[in-house]
């Protein structure tokens, strides 16, 4: 059990961090709808701006400083920022954008700790990428989902002091994170040098990370630049799909926005059992990813004309999360796996996770103006367009890179 100490520790922060990102942005979609009004696709827009400028630095700072270093700075960053949107009871139109793109930082830093974590542990457990990613994939999957279930329903029982409770969580995470042990303190180093020769090392270590990094950007968009950008879209169009089910059940169906975001729940078992299926399925990866992407598109381009009841959105929803564990884990397992045998772990998940950032916030703010300047089918026939690209994509660049690795 010892060799799987840390890999349970990060599983839990997986899960911490993923509840507070849903608690924040379902808290904050419910604390703004009768004022400021955020809808949830400017929320995340916001969150990846701060993300994008996360993953740029996230990959010299995990060279330069110790991960639970950087986690603990970014768990206590969040709970500052959340006190400054408490302050302004987050109906500040100057504020509030600010608050969310740095905690977007915050979140973003873990999540490129997080990305450069999966290849570690796929090389130290010796386990296979598709469980590794499964298991991160399906931890971050249910704690987000009730994160976001429950940031809405704190909201209504306890109104802009409920988000003591996500800082309450990040607490926990804080303390969380000083029990990883992929790196050693060197005590005996800080008391023999002193904090600021220490200090002007660390300096020119991130100068020199800085340096590397630009070249390493070039060399790793090269290699996967298909293989990032496939993950990140199908992740965004998961998003952007489960949100959508809540607010059709919301505007369509008078249903509460807690009650609303149960939908989440239903994409969240369909996901999960996508994981599932896919964990012995490395043998015919591209083989069921061309199914699994191809039924995704054609899902999300009938979605917009079966709203005829309500339990026909959550059966769509529960397939949809269906199809998406099983595209997500067979790319994104795969992507981390080449990270972690080519040596590109650090790095490799910062140009990820900034990939990520930029078409998050692309997507979501380019479906916000086509829904209301075009319409709501329009955004389904984007969605599934796209879908149909990444098919291409990925099954082009699997026959010519990957289909003999």
């Amino acid at each position: 059990m010892k060799s799987y100490k840390n890999l349970v520790v990060f599983l839990l922060l997986v899960v911490l961090w993923s509840a507070v990102l849903g608690i924040f942005k379902y808290f904050l979609w419910s604390a703004t709808s009768s004022g400021l009004h955020m809808s949830l696709e400017t929320i995340a827009g916001y969150i990846s701006i701060g993300g994008i400028f996360a993953y740029l630095f996230g990959g010299a700072l995990a060279y330069t400083f110790q991960v639970r270093s950087l986690l603990v700075s970014s768990s206590l960053l969040a709970i500052i920022v959340s006190m400054i949107g408490l302050w302004t009871g987050f109906q500040s139109a100057l504020v509030m954008p600010v608050v969310v793109i740095i905690f977007g930082y915050c979140y973003g830093l873990w999540s490129a700790m997080r990305n450069m974590l999966i290849s570690v542990e796929i090389e130290r457990t010796g386990l296979s990428d598709t469980l590794v990613t499964g298991l991160v994939t399906i931890a971050f999957t249910v704690a987000i989902i009730g994160g976001s279930i429950g940031g809405g329903k704190v909201y209504e029982v306890f109104g802009v002091f409920g988000i003591y409770l996500l800082m309450g969580i990040l607490l926990i995470a804080w303390v969380l994170a000083l029990f990883l042990e992929y790196e050693k303190y060197d005590w005996k180093a800080f008391f023999d040098k002193g904090m600021y020769r220490i200090a002007q090392e660390k300096r020119a270590i991130l100068g020199n990370s800085f340096r590397k990094f630009l070249p390493q950007i070039r060399i790793i968009l090269s290699r996967y630049l298909v293989l990032m950008i496939v993950p990140a879209v199908i992740l965004t169009i998961s998003t952007i799909l489960s949100q959508k089910s809540v607010a059709v059940s919301v505007d369509m169906f008078q249903k509460a926005p807690s009650e609303g975001s149960l939908m989440l729940l239903y994409a969240a078992v369909g996901a999960i059992l996508g994981n599932i299926v896919t964990l012995k399925a490395t043998a015919h990866r591209w083989t069921y990813f061309a199914l699994g992407i191809g039924m995704y598109a054609l899902l999300a381009f009938a979605y917009p004309f079966l709203l005829g009841s309500y339990m026909i959105i959550i059966v769509m929803t529960f397939v949809a999360g269906i199809l998406f564990g099983v595209t997500i884990n067979l790319t994104e397992g795969y992507l981390f796996y080449r990270f972690a045998q080519d040596d590109y772990k650090e790095y490799g998940a910062a140009v990820y996770g900034m990939i990520l950032s930029v078409i998050i916030f692309i997507m979501m703010f380019a479906v916000d103006v086509l829904q209301k300047y075009v319409g709501f089918i329009s955004v389904f026939v984007f969605l599934s367009a796209l879908l149909a690209i990444v098919w291409i994509l990925m099954v082009r660049d699997a026959q010519k890179n990957w289909l003999q690795k």
